[in-house]
């Protein structure tokens, strides 16, 4: 999202203040800050420095984060430096322009026996190169990939065919070794270059994968040892030896002699053969990979290989003699258990992981793992002697949160619905904060800050939650999604919590962690979901609420068709008095755009008479019925289709469970 933040004034059309970020220029889900990540994808340990130094590739936020100890962050510490961005709190790609000073999509990160700092920019399809960025600037003073330019960004200088020497294609990953040469994974052109002297000269000295050719990028069908295809984790160990991640050849390949061959010497991952290229091989075992992302290697001899699709890191004891593993991270230990972790109902813990992408190991010979799925870095301290749970974590307030960015009492991710409650002085403001299934109150709505942090947060146990509850953990406490908020002349709140098929009422003064007082569209319980009865007791994936002056509510049952009104529910109950859209309680679906018929309600009001609109979302127009509301009531008239009631329009049918967001918040 991009927003003018042109100084506001008053009486004109541009938004005074913000709520959910910190100024009018953000905009990623959530807050972007010193701590929380965006599906990183790369981790570097600084070893020039005691303690030693750790950066983050923050992939989806392009930028790089550094923390000043790798040794000894705490959980959920925040970063010291940024690279790619002007501050902690931006996230766009390549902001300001194509520069020395911006990044897009960085997936690699390396730091030679310097300091020096290297970032694989991958959509700018070049490789930058920062001087000791903790003690002198962020801004690059070298480029790989684009011909010396720091303003181009194209794949293969802008060609995206034929590669050359001195070009780069959507490169991924870096290593270093101790005499200062940088190795880059050309992920787009399928090889991986060796640079000898990167501080004096961007050309390359060999290539791996390409037959050492460096104008030919194809990933050949013909397996074998001088093939690769799709490279990503590279390493160094202290021996020399070269280790590369073959992404879509589902293996590891072990160079003995690097600076003079090209052709690798050990395969990991297809028993042995170089001339297999099968997901897991022979099944999910200890000798098995499944588009391995990283590799590397501690300063001990042991290897680490990230095996992303089975959601583990594999550990091969010193001396590598063997290609059979003898641990795993990940699994819960487990070395034949794998790629079912993908699913969003794997929740996170200490002992999984979900999509991790990358390895470091630091002077404590503790296991770093970026966990790209759960948006957070493991510490696994001393894995080969104290197991394979996790320690620590960045990235996320705790084990079991894995929210893109951070969640807090500032945050939002993707909002629906907002209402003010006039009830009292100042007034406040409530926020459907739907992807986070949870509502937020601020208590003054007049004199907020862009920024500000909320004073009450309703459907999750703190600030920092955000997940839907099980189906057994549904409670008067437990939101799932909720899309519409609104207040009545007493401040009593209403929450339409679309996924688990009801509206709570919440009785004034609302508090933090607040029980709802009353329960629509369940029958009574608080502790069901489910629409399968259409009646004047249930609700079908209600999208909005209303309320009018002399307490009536009104709520938009979006996948029923219709919306529903509650005559003084708080005094007679909450069983629905008038039906708008159907023939009567017991009929639903979305037949025709008639004058009594609504086809997916998604948003209502009504107006100081008790008029009620109605937004037709799949019928594409609005309607206004009159009051006295009735049942099968005709609409005095309609916004949109040319101001006919029994116009056509190009309908499509509308599900509110396919028509919000399904990847991330997943039930608990």
């Amino acid at each position: 999202m991009f927003v003018s933040a042109v100084q506001a004034l008053p009486g004109d059309t541009i938004a005074d203040r913000a709520l959910g970020q910190i100024s009018f220029v953000q905009g990623q889900p959530n807050l972007v800050d010193a701590r929380g990540l965006f599906q990183p994808q790369s981790i570097a340990i600084d070893r020039s420095v005691t303690p030693n130094r750790m950066y983050i590739a923050d992939t989806q936020n392009s930028r790089v984060l550094g923390w000043s100890n790798a040794v000894s962050f705490y959980s959920g510490s925040s970063a010291n430096l940024v690279i790619g961005q002007p501050d902690f709190y931006s996230s766009s790609a390549n902001n300001g322009g194509t520069s020395a000073k911006s990044l897009n999509y960085p997936t690699g990160v390396a730091v030679d026996s310097k300091g020096d700092l290297y970032i694989a920019d991958t959509l700018n399809s070049r490789v930058l190169e920062y001087d000791s960025p903790f003690t002198t600037d962020v801004t690059a003073d070298r480029v790989f990939g684009q011909s010396g330019s720091f303003t181009h960004g194209g794949c293969n200088l802008g060609t995206t065919s034929k590669p050359t020497a001195a070009t780069l294609c959507d490169p991924s990953r870096l290593a270093t070794d101790p005499a200062g040469r940088l190795y880059i994974a050309d992920a787009g052109n399928n090889r991986v270059l060796e640079y000898g002297s990167p501080m004096t000269s961007a050309t390359p000295n060999r290539v791996f994968g390409q037959n050492d050719s460096f104008v030919s990028r194809g990933c050949s069908n013909a397996i074998s040892a001088t093939t690769i295809c799709k490279p990503v984790g590279v390493a160094i160990d202290s021996g020399g030896r070269l280790y590369l991640a073959d992404y879509y050849h589902n293996r590891v390949l072990r160079y003995d002699t690097p600076l003079t061959d090209s052709t690798a010497d050990q395969v990991y991952g297809q028993l042995g053969s170089f001339s297999s290229n099968a997901c897991n091989n022979k099944g999910i075992s200890a000798n098995s990979l499944c588009l391995p992302m990283d590799v590397t290697v501690d300063p001990a001899g042991y290897l680490y290989v990230v095996d992303e699709y089975n959601c583990r890191v594999l550990e091969f004891d010193s001396p590598l003699t063997s290609t059979t593993a003898n641990r795993s991270l990940g699994q819960n230990g487990s070395l034949t258990s794998g790629d079912m972790c993908l699913s969003y109902y794997n929740p996170p813990t200490a002992a999984n992981l979900r999509q991790p992408v990358a390895a470091a190991v630091d002077e404590s010979g503790s296991l770093n793992v970026i966990d790209s799925g759960y948006n957070r870095l493991l510490k696994y301290d001393h894995p080969l002697a104290t197991g394979t749970i996790a320690n620590q974590v960045l990235g996320q307030p705790d084990f079991i949160k894995d929210r893109s960015n951070r969640v807090d009492q500032i945050s939002l991710n993707e909002p629906q619905g907002v209402a003010i409650d006039a009830s009292t002085t100042p007034n406040r403001v409530y926020v459907a904060d739907t992807s986070d299934s949870r509502v937020l109150g601020w208590n003054n709505a007049a004199s907020f800050k862009s920024g500000a942090p909320a004073d009450i947060v309703i459907g999750q146990p703190d600030f920092n939650s955000y997940l839907c509850p099980a189906p057994n953990m549904i409670t008067a406490k437990t939101l799932c999604y909720p899309t519409g908020v609104a207040v009545d002349r007493a401040g009593n709140l209403y929450v339409a919590d679309q996924r688990d098929d009801r509206v709570l009422e919440y009785k004034a003064p609302v508090t933090s962690g607040a029980a709802a007082h009353l329960v629509f569209g369940q029958g009574g319980s608080f502790t069901t979901s489910g629409c399968a009865s259409i009646s004047a007791n249930s609700l079908c994936n209600p999208s909005a609420v209303a309320v009018d002056s002399a307490g009536n509510v009104y709520i938009a049952d979006h996948d029923a068709g219709r919306v529903l009104k509650y005559n003084v529910p708080l005094t007679t109950g909450t069983t629905a008095d008038v039906v708008i859209g159907q023939p009567g309680f017991n009929a639903s679906g979305c037949s025709g755009t008639g004058v009594t018929t609504t086809c997916t309600p998604q948003g209502i009001a009504v107006d100081s008479k008790g008029n009620l609109y109605v937004a037709d979302l799949a019928a594409n127009r609005v309607l206004e019925f009159d009051a006295p509301l009735r049942t099968n009531g005709a609409a005095k008239r309609v916004f949109g289709q040319r101001g006919s009631l029994s116009r056509r329009s190009a309908m499509r049918p509308v599900s509110a469970r396919h028509a919000l967001p399904t990847l991330g918040n997943r039930r608990g």
